[in-house]
């Protein structure tokens, strides 16, 4: 009876020594999940924080682009309202010029390309020193 009293303690001993190395095997296991459970979920944070990052940046270059245009757009917006404002005043030289201006004797028909020459010669000098005089 000692025999078998012995024999089953051996296997109650060998059956808790297993359950004890199970149980080791099974901490170590979880604390190995656990570590890479939280390791993923770091690298998920790192990759969306990383997404977010590139979005923000494309916003970024983005709206940058759309007030490049914007700029661009208003400059060629005062470009043209400046050229239309000066093509006005240049008229309105142009129209006073004409108004004070009196031809030379012979110059409303000239007889000859001579003539011509020397009428266009001084409606031209007569314009250059108007356009000087006139702001």
């Amino acid at each position: 009876m000692d025999a078998v009293k012995l024999a089953i303690q051996i296997a109650a001993g060998i059956l808790i020594a297993a359950f004890v190395l199970i149980g080791i095997g099974m901490g170590f296991t979880y604390a190995s999940l656990k570590a890479a459970e939280e390791h993923l979920e770091q690298l998920a944070q790192e990759q969306s924080a990383k997404t977010e990052a590139r979005r923000q940046a494309q916003a970024a270059e983005t709206e940058s682009k759309r007030q490049a245009q914007l700029v661009l757009k208003e400059n060629e917006r005062r470009r043209k309202s400046e050229q239309r404002a000066r093509a006005e005043i240049d008229r309105q030289r142009q129209i006073a010029f004409e108004r004070q201006y009196d031809a030379p004797e012979g110059c409303e028909n000239p007889s000859s390309e001579r003539q011509f020459i020397e009428c266009a010669n001084d409606k031209i000098r007569a314009r250059r020193e108007f356009l000087e005089k006139t702001p």
